[in-house]
């Protein structure tokens, strides 16, 4: 499943929206993403690099582990801490599709 998928959440005492590009069939969670080495440099790898994330990449927050997503009720604390496709705004922010980490080149671990 493919699009964007949000959640209102409670983050850290906060009322928050929990945003995610709904590409459940690529992420690792951002201590799993492979990354390569290039001249010095470490980069997370894009998308296009693999064809599939595991459906469990091992890492889990409290009790849940990556979901997989068919609503936004499916979101959970693995999606807030530890998935590298979402990001949790403000619910008094407009959200903007370019508030989404974008995986479709290398991103350097770190930046």
């Amino acid at each position: 499943m493919s699009g964007i998928t949000q959640k209102t959440i409670v983050y850290f005492g906060q009322k928050c929206h929990l945003y995610c590009d709904g590409k459940c069939y690529k992420a690792w969670g951002i201590a799993s993403r492979p990354r390569v080495t290039i001249e010095g440099k470490e980069y997370w790898v894009s998308d296009e690099e693999f064809a599939y994330a595991p459906e469990d990449p091992g890492t889990y927050e409290g009790c849940d582990g990556k979901p997989f997503i068919t609503s936004g009720r499916d979101m959970n604390k693995w999606c807030a801490r530890a998935c590298e496709r979402s990001c949790i705004i403000p619910c008094s922010e407009k959200f903007s599709v370019s508030q989404l980490p974008n995986w479709d080149k290398r991103q350097e671990v770190g930046v």
